[in-house]
């Protein structure tokens, strides 16, 4: 979609992956760049974003008003050499109204080579609707008040993650965003969300956590 004609209704990737090879100078790159009251569910997208500019998502550049994204999959490999903030996100770049995100995982890379920064692992930025109540997209209305983002039972676990891109380790946002059950491998810059841990070792192995009295696991079955 774009600006003027936004994608909507259900998209059903079926387990299906689409892979993607995008090398471009304009702002606003996803496989699906603006979408509008919309479900994009059961997707797996491969491939890599290379951008001069800004606002990269691994799924999807911009949403706005009633976005659901359900069981889907980014390994997609973000680089962009924007020397500022960039806002990209392993999910979505911009989210402008109200989103719900779930079973997600990213498992890309990011990666920059001029200093790009405020970059959220699954988010890039979460608008503030009650801020700015009514936005004119080339002649289009999008009402986006009280805008909120909650993630549910996602993960980011990135295979690379270039340092001091990430502002926050899932999601940047002025307004709402809610966090339920969701984990990550790399924390990157203000922590959200729990560390998950991935244990290898002998049938019976102890296992001490920072804090944390030492445990004696029995992991034969796992």
């Amino acid at each position: 979609g774009s600006s003027a004609h936004m994608c909507g209704g259900t998209f059903d990737g079926d387990g299906h992956t689409i892979t993607v090879t995008y090398n471009t100078t304009s702002d606003n790159v996803g496989p699906f760049c603006y979408v509008d009251n919309a479900t994009i569910r059961n997707l797996h997208v491969a491939g890599s974003i290379t951008t001069t500019m800004r606002y990269a998502g691994g799924l999807l550049s911009n949403c706005y008003n009633n976005m659901v994204i359900e069981n889907c999959r980014s390994s997609v490999s973000i680089t962009t050499n924007y020397g500022g903030d960039a806002t990209c996100g392993g999910i979505i770049a911009v989210s402008h109204g109200t989103t719900f995100v779930t079973g997600c995982l990213f498992d890309g890379t990011f990666a920059r080579t001029n200093g790009a920064y405020n970059c959220g692992g699954l988010a890039g930025w979460i608008d503030n609707g009650t801020t700015r109540s009514e936005e004119i997209v080339q002649g289009k209305s999008v009402i986006d008040n009280g805008t909120t983002a909650t993630f549910t039972d996602c993960l980011f676990a990135p295979a690379a993650l270039a340092e001091g891109m990430l502002q926050k380790t899932l999601a940047r946002g002025i307004q709402t965003l809610i966090f339920n059950n969701c984990y990550y491998t790399t924390a990157a810059g203000d922590v959200q969300g729990e560390q998950a841990w991935s244990v290898t070792g002998t049938p019976d192995m102890t296992l001490a956590l920072a804090g944390m009295p030492a445990n004696t696991y029995s992991v034969s079955g796992l």
